[in-house]
């Protein structure tokens, strides 16, 4: 009868194994052979690979010689352990506690791993096989180590990491059903899944570099800060609570040294962080975004401020997006804020919040895509402070109600309140800290609230190609100056820019009717476009710059509903160009008569009347009396002294310049016209206004100073010459360039 199996270890014997190969069958040799091998080798050699090979007759012990290919491996963390084939037994049973330095699965059987505990060194476990492996056994780690799976491979059992970390780096789905302690660290490599199948309790922190992390039930993850270099934390269906608690360490760290894989968490039921330090902290350093999405994220604070940090990095739209809600369901109280944005990056809200407080921006940028992503709707006591040098960005077409809003200064040129892009709305109060700028980039920003001012030299400057809207009485002080795009007013009383004056800067826009109690000074190649399309703008005092233009529509005979009018309480200063367009096909009779400004008294008068073409045997007649200015529809050819009697080119304006200017020039009868630009050596280096066909009138074109290619022309003196019908025309007029 065969003897017993062998207990381990057997290389630790001092003395030979006996041979009773002898008295056994011949098969049985190779056993023998083997295990005489292991027994008589140098120290040095002991670190071999073991197969399994399950050819025990009797049984499937992990214990018995016969179950390997080279004789039982040493107990003594040196072994490397192969699982594969099997033979008559392909799930070995560990009999006793057994350390190892490895443990692999490589082939397509299925295998299954019971017994006593196994200790692993710095090898780890893997399944490089197709076939699905399970280990039931408990397994303590005794080195730092990596564990990795080409099929399928899952621990039923408990594992205890000690002090050491464990990468875990997946191909296919690896769970991990039993209960990780220990002082060490859990770091999720790989582009597979990892799933967490029991509450951990190890104390070394969670980081996810790389593909997914699943948990299957609540607070699996234990206490300490959460990284997350890259791949997604996958909360679905849970609730879940990370951070290091009453520590002052960050909550969740989004740390990246991984590229192309931007960090994503999905908030199951509900995701709370608990910290004394940063809520949640991007210090990236490849450019990838990081995303929070699916269920409600807990600020989980009675009084305290939870803090989003945000360093920019180059590329990225936006660091930092949270599309989940933001709820708070602590008793709050205090009036410290609730939520801070800090660093110079930018964070998304996108999510219906309902927590109450205030939110601050102390740096950077806080976008919102979601009109109650501050907080409870309608809490006018909780309002968001945007500090000097940040901003708030407004997207999508939403509208924030009764939030109040403090903003100063500018956040990189661009506004310290900005609406990125649709038809967006803010109709809380809004308070001004000293010189405040207000971008509008693209679509319509509307503000409904009334705007005050605290602080010294506050002023208001609209930025950007898009329309801003003022629709409340504002009471800041200062001025309020349209450095680009379309400024609109739509109060209905009060004065939309306080007392202070309006400046409407080259190549922008004042529109709307509203009121405004300053004055408007429209500058050359600014534009003064009352209504929306027709409609009635008042103001205190008006400017009309040469170079700049009114722009009037005409679409039926009364004031504000069937054409513009300008209404100027004291005195309105003409020059620049009435520009007049009819409207809704509207064709003005004989006797027609429209009060296109009405003023307390007037200087000057507009320098050029540029009106639309009427049926044959009428002509426009433009009058400026006490108190009004009026266009109205004559029979009498002594209209035609509005018409240029020469060719001319007037002086630009400005002169010098190192921008835009304002080329005016007459046309007396159609002829082809341009004007052409010489340097001091007489050589044509520009074409200000390229030769086409002109109608009698007077015309105001901007130049850049640049030549037909579009190039700047270098600073210094150089001529301008009308050019009619191939002849110059009147003497050169110079211009300067200044750098």
């Amino acid at each position: 009868m065969w003897p017993p199996a062998l207990a381990p270890p057997i290389q630790r014997r001092p003395y030979p194994v006996p041979i009773v190969a002898r008295r056994r069958s011949a098969r049985f040799a190779p056993c023998l052979l083997a295990a005489l091998l292991v027994a008589w080798s140098p120290p040095s050699a002991r670190a071999a690979v073991f197969h399994w090979t399950g050819l025990d007759p009797g049984n499937a012990s992990w214990n018995s010689i016969l179950n390997w290919d080279i004789g039982l491996p040493p107990n003594d963390g040196t072994a490397d352990i192969v699982i594969s084939a099997g033979g008559l037994h392909p799930d070995p049973i560990v009999g006793a506690p057994w350390s190892i330095r490895s443990l692999a699965f490589n082939d397509s059987q299925a295998h299954t791993l019971t017994g006593s505990t196994l200790s692993v060194g710095a090898g780890g476990i893997s399944n490089s096989g197709a076939g699905a492996a399970l280990i039931s056994n408990s397994i303590q780690l005794l080195a730092t180590q990596t564990w990795m799976s080409i099929g399928p491979l899952t621990l039923s059992g408990p594992v205890a990491l000690g002090p050491y970390p464990l990468d875990v780096s997946p191909g296919a789905p690896m769970s991990l059903y039993g209960v990780v302690s220990g002082a060490g660290a859990l770091h999720k490599l790989g582009p597979g899944l990892l799933v967490l199948g029991a509450a951990g309790t190890y104390t070394g922190g969670t980081r996810i570099d790389f593909g997914t992390l699943q948990t299957l039930g609540d607070h699996f993850i234990p206490v300490a800060t959460l990284v997350m270099r890259g791949g997604t934390l996958d909360l679905t269906g849970n609730v879940e609570t990370i951070g290091p608690g009453s520590v002052a360490q960050d909550g969740l760290r989004f740390d990246f040294t991984v590229p192309g894989s931007p960090p994503t968490v999905k908030i199951g039921d509900q995701l709370a962080i608990s910290t004394l330090g940063a809520f949640i902290s991007y210090g990236a350093v490849n450019n990838a975004p990081a995303t929070i999405t699916g269920g409600p994220l807990n600020l989980a604070t009675t009084s305290g401020t939870r803090e989003i940090s945000v360093i920019d990095r180059p590329n990225i739209v936006s660091e930092v997006t949270i599309d989940s809600d933001i709820i708070n369901t602590s008793a709050t109280s205090g009036t410290a804020p609730a939520l801070l944005k800090t660093g110079n990056g930018r964070l998304t809200l996108g999510g219906a919040s309902t927590f109450s407080r205030g939110v601050e921006v102390d740096a950077g940028a806080l976008r919102i895509t979601n009109g109650s992503a501050l907080g409870a709707a309608n809490v006018s006591s909780d309002g968001t402070v945007v500090s000097s040098g940040a901003a708030i960005e407004l997207l999508g077409g939403i509208s924030v109600e009764q939030e109040p809003l403090s903003i100063s200064s500018d956040f990189d040129g661009t506004g310290a309140m900005q609406s990125v892009d649709g038809d967006n709305h803010w109709n809380g109060p809004i308070q001004i800290v000293s010189a405040t700028t207000v971008g509008v980039w693209s679509g319509t920003l509307h503000l409904g609230g009334i705007i005050s001012s605290s602080g010294p030299h506050p002023q208001l400057t609209k930025l950007g190609a898009g329309t801003l809207v003022l629709e409340a009485a504002s009471t800041y002080a200062g001025n309020t100056t349209v450095a680009a795009g379309t400024l609109r007013v739509a109060n209905t009383s009060g004065s939309a820019t306080s007392a202070g004056n309006v400046i409407v800067s080259a190549g922008t826009a004042l529109a709307g009717t509203g009121n405004i109690a300053g004055t408007v000074n429209v500058n050359a190649l600014g534009t003064l476009a009352p209504g929306s399309s027709t409609g009635i703008l008042s103001m205190g005092r008006l400017t009309v710059d040469p170079g700049a233009v009114a722009a009037m529509e005409v679409g039926g005979l009364t004031p504000g509903a069937g054409h513009d009018q300008i209404q100027v309480t004291f005195v309105a200063n003409f020059d620049g160009e009435l520009r007049l367009t009819l409207t809704n096909g509207f064709v003005p009779a004989l006797g027609d008569e429209f009060v296109l400004v009405t003023y307390g008294t007037h200087v000057g008068a507009f320098h050029f009347h540029n009106l639309p073409a009427l049926p044959p045997g009428l002509f426009w007649a433009v009058d400026y009396g006490p108190t009004s200015m009026r266009v109205r529809v004559t029979d009498t050819v002594g209209a035609d002294a509005l018409l240029p009697l020469r060719h001319a080119l007037h002086a630009p304006s400005p002169n010098p310049s190192r921008a835009s200017v304002a080329l005016a020039y007459d046309v007396a009868e159609g002829a082809t016209v341009a004007v052409l630009a010489y340097d001091v050596g007489g050589r044509e280096v520009a074409r200000p206004v390229e030769p086409a066909w002109r109608s009698p009138g007077r015309f105001v074109t901007p130049w850049e100073g640049t030549d037909r290619l579009g190039r700047p022309l270098p600073a210094g003196a150089y001529f301008l010459r009308l050019v009619v019908n191939g002849r110059p025309v009147g003497r050169s007029i110079p211009i300067q360039r200044l750098r």
